[in-house]
């Protein structure tokens, strides 16, 4: 993992962590919910300094295509972040993420 390497400083929440866990449960059924939870407490217990709070004030101020996606960017913008790593561009357009001076 590229960030217990320290060359990427990963950032999360409990809804990133909820989200994922939610999409893989859907579309993989075949990975116990047990496996899944035990990824997610190696995560925090590997990078525990990675968990973001306090993003629930930005939301309001965000503008995505598809407004359940705006905790994503609320947490980026109260970490500070530089990138947000992503494939999909449909629900975080260019346009959204390079106002913030992030690319994709």
């Amino acid at each position: 993992m590229l960030s217990v390497d320290g060359r990427y400083d990963a950032r999360w929440t409990d809804e990133i962590h909820d989200e994922w866990m939610r999409n893989l449960i859907a579309n993989v059924p075949a990975i116990p919910l047990d496996r899944l939870q035990t990824t997610r407490r190696l995560m925090e217990l590997a990078l525990p300094e990675a968990l973001v709070g306090g993003f629930h004030r930005h939301i309001d101020s965000v503008k995505l295509p598809d407004p359940h996606d705006r905790h994503v960017i609320a947490a980026a913008i109260e970490a500070n972040a530089s990138h947000i790593p992503t494939w999909n561009l449909r629900d975080f357009p260019v346009n959204a993420i390079k106002k913030h001076g992030w690319s994709a």
